[in-house]
């Protein structure tokens, strides 16, 4: 790797990242103007994630009583990763007394102007000029694929693991203890945002010892220390695992890709992918959107634009003390994307991943391969900073106009006009007789929120709804209410919650509403009527009006509230 950099100046570096927030809010604005939000599935359980953990912070310091969803279990974070960094993100902004809306809005500009800083700072490492690495930080914050995943929380918490990388080089640099500590911290934080990125982030750690060998075995106390590190950072991961360890029940719950391993072929990254771009793209047509089930859930946009690998090429040739370390990072984020089989059309070739898959509990983690293609664009946007850089020395052009005009470029083969919307201001705030009313009751009240129903032939998708987003909104009402309910969903469905759906879906059905009700003891039903998603729920809000075990409480705004007569 090359000679170290200086980076004294602090406060460049702040400047930079204000920068990188000033566009993203510029970018990300059509949102709350329009009352909008990110996705139709993972955004609204985002959002219910976030503000359960405030409410288990302020019930933490009050000592008062608190419900949660997927009731009977106590924790929705127990059947998924824990999104705590980017909860804390979304809380600081709500501690100013924003809506949810602009709150979360704000965590994704946040969130975004971040992995661009992290990104500068490790692309700062290898490159001496600052404007080609502002260019490189932007390219891998503001590409096509980064816009992708902004839905998906474990795509995009990119940052500290990219602090993690940028302090364990200087380590190895300039031997100061110090940055290894910062770089263990962020390390271990990272697995608290993104499992993902986390299993990423010590691949390159270890690439990156590897590569600079030579100082390792040249220094052995450089062993010894990275060694101590190693533990340092296992402390900041121990809550985690603790945590996990503590709820063993998620070794119980039901992983639909452990089941059906197929499953994880709709979501690797296809060569086809590479030439995908938004609807909106300035430049490029946009391919048909590939659907699995009723929900969209290929985010596989990958296409960057000509630029970026122009000057990649260029960087790549002409700068041979980073191409190991740096080629191999983009050889292993094309490994990992395409996941256990290369598809070209109807052909596929097994990849070393399979083996992996088939062989290791790796299906249960990484389930989602195309996130590693950050690991691509990460290491595209480091020799396109190169390409750069020799073009400034070679051309002797002010080192601020080639940067600027690759931005320029880049953002219109990359930044559509106009993002994919989800209208969030029907069901951002829970209706108000319903909020009402169920906010006056013990919070240990269990609420049976219908319809509902989960991999079931009769889904529906109406206006961006679908089973899947209708329940995470039903968990983000309970957020507000903060009694128990049944409803809610996650990435690993507790056996509890299986039970309950299968009951559910089938309301109508034999005995489906008294076994519902004694086995929960649910005390309130409420029925939505403006969440009917197919005509096979129609039925059912008539069935509860007459059904011997309900008592009608009362209906104002689309809801009508039945209290059970089951002892």
């Amino acid at each position: 790797m090359p000679e170290i950099r200086s980076h004294s100046h602090w406060k460049y570096s702040a400047l930079v990242w204000t920068g990188y927030f000033a566009f993203f809010f510029l970018i990300f604005l059509q949102y709350p103007l329009s009352g909008a939000l990110t996705g139709n599935t993972d955004t609204w359980y985002n959002l219910s994630i976030f503000n359960d953990y405030g409410n288990r912070i302020l019930a933490f310091l009050t000592g008062t009583e608190l419900g949660n969803a997927i009731y009977p279990e106590t924790s929705n974070q127990i059947f998924a990763e824990p999104y705590l960094g980017e909860a804390l993100t979304f809380l600081v902004w709500k501690i100013f007394g924003i809506s949810d809306l602009w709150a979360y809005f704000l965590f994704i500009v946040t969130t975004y102007a971040l992995n661009g800083l992290g990104a500068f700072l490790l692309i700062r490492r290898f490159v001496n000029g600052f404007w080609p690495a502002v260019a490189g930080g932007f390219a891998f914050a503001a590409s096509t694929f980064a816009f992708s995943q902004v839905e998906l929380l474990n795509g995009i918490g990119w940052s500290t693991a990219l602090f993690c990388l940028y302090f364990f080089h200087r380590f190895v640099q300039e031997k100061r203890n110090v940055w290894l500590f910062w770089s263990m911290f962020f390390g271990g934080i990272q697995i608290y945002s993104s499992a993902y990125v986390f299993v990423y982030q010590c691949i390159l750690l270890v690439l990156m010892v590897l590569t600079e060998r030579k100082i390792f075995l040249q220094d052995r106390q450089m062993i010894i220390k990275t060694g101590l590190g190693i533990v340092s950072m296992a402390l900041w991961i121990f809550p985690f695992a603790w945590f996990y360890v503590l709820h063993s029940q998620i070794s119980t719950s039901w992983n639909p890709f452990a089941d059906d391993p197929t499953l994880i072929e709709n979501f690797n990254l296809k060569p086809s992918d590479l030439i995908r771009s938004f609807d909106h793209n300035l430049i490029y047509p946009q391919i048909k959107h590939i659907e699995y089930g009723t929900v969209m859930r290929n985010h596989n946009y990958a296409n960057l634009g000509l630029v970026i690998w122009a000057l990649a090429v260029l960087g790549f040739w002409k700068y041979k003390k980073v191409r190991w370390f740096w080629g191999i990072t983009i050889l292993i984020g094309f490994l990992f994307a395409f996941g256990p089989s290369l598809q070209v059309g109807e052909l596929k070739f097994p990849l070393p991943l399979k083996l992996l898959y088939e062989h290791t509990s790796l299906i249960d983690f990484l389930r989602i391969p195309a996130r590693a293609f950050s690991l691509v664009v990460l290491g595209l946007a480091l020799f396109a900073a190169l390409g750069l850089e020799n073009l400034i020395k070679k051309w002797n052009k002010t080192a601020l106009i080639l940067p600027l005009a690759f931005i320029l470029i880049f953002t219109v083969e990359n930044v559509p006009w106009k993002f994919y919307k989800i209208d969030a201001l029907r069901f951002i705030e829970a209706p108000s007789y319903y909020q009402e009313t169920l906010s006056q009751l013990p919070r240990s009240t269990v609420v049976a929120n219908l319809p509902s129903g989960l991999f079931t032939d009769n889904q529906g998708y109406v206006e961006g709804l679908s089973v899947f987003s209708r329940e995470y909104i039903y968990a983000h009402w309970q957020t507000k209410y903060k009694c128990n309910t049944l409803n809610g969903s996650c990435g690993y469905f507790p056996k509890s919650r299986l039970r309950n759906n299968d009951w559910m879906k089938a309301i109508n059905q034999g005995e489906n509403l008294q076994e519902l009700l004694k086995t929960n003891g649910v005390q309130i039903v409420a029925w939505h009527e403006k969440l009917v998603l197919s005509d096979w729920e129609k039925p059912f809000g008539e069935f509860l009006a007459q059904s011997p075990y309900l008592e009608k409480i009362g209906s104002g705004d689309g809801v009508t509230l039945y209290q059970s007569k089951l002892p």
